[in-house]
C-alpha cells in the first residue's frame, strides 16, 4: 500500500515528495512551514529538511526510523538541519522509534527536542494512543514555540 496517493510506494525517494509539497506551498507567497512526519514520513522530513531547509521553521518526526528502505537520515544528514526539531516516540514501540529517535536527537545541532513516551504505540498512533493526548499537548506545545499563530491584530 503506498497511501492515499495510489502511487508507487518508493521509500529511497520519499523525500523528493516532501520537497514537491514545500515548493508548492512555498511558491503560493510567504508562508512559514514545518514539516511533521510519522514513521517513514519523518524520516522523509528530516531528510528533505537537510537537502534544502530554506522556509522550513521546523520539522517534528513521529517514530521516525533512521533508515527505511534506503531512506536514510545519516548523521551527516542531521548535523546539517538548523530548523527546530521534535523527536517523538514509544519506548515500547517493537521497531525500535525510541532508540532512533534519541539517536537522531544526538546527531542534531539545537533546537531539538526529544519525548519518549511510555507507549507501545507508532507513528500517528501517538497520537491517538494511551498517551496520546500527552504527544498531542507535546506537539501543540512545539509548534506554538516554533510557529506561533500571528494575531490578526497585529497585522499592518
Amino acid at each position: 500500500d503506498a497511501g492515499c496517493s495510489k502511487g508507487q510506494k518508493a521509500p529511497a525517494t520519499a523525500w523528493q515528495d516532501v520537497d514537491g509539497a514545500r515548493a508548492f506551498l512555498l511558491s503560493q507567497g510567504p508562508v512559514r512551514l514545518v514539516l511533521v512526519g510519522a514513521s517513514m514520513g519523518g524520516t522523509a522530513s528530516l531528510v528533505s529538511a537537510s537537502r534544502e531547509g530554506e522556509g522550513i521553521e521546523g520539522v517534528a518526526s513521529l517514530s521516525a526510523p533512521e533508515s527505511i528502505g534506503g531512506l536514510v537520515a545519516d548523521p551527516e544528514a542531521m548535523a546539517v538541519i538548523a530548523a527546530a526539531k521534535l523527536f517523538m516516540a514509544g519506548d515500547q514501540d517493537p521497531t525500535g522509534a525510541a532508540a532512533s529517535a534519541q539517536a537522531l536527537y544526538d546527531e542534531s545541532l539545537q533546537p531539538k527536542q526529544l519525548e519518549i513516551l511510555t507507549t507501545s504505540d507508532h507513528g500517528t498512533d501517538l497520537l491517538g494512543g494511551n498517551q496520546g493526548e500527552r504527544a498531542r499537548t507535546v506537539l501543540q506545545d512545539w509548534l506554538t514555540r516554533y510557529l506561533p499563530v500571528s494575531d490578526a491584530s497585529d497585522a499592518p
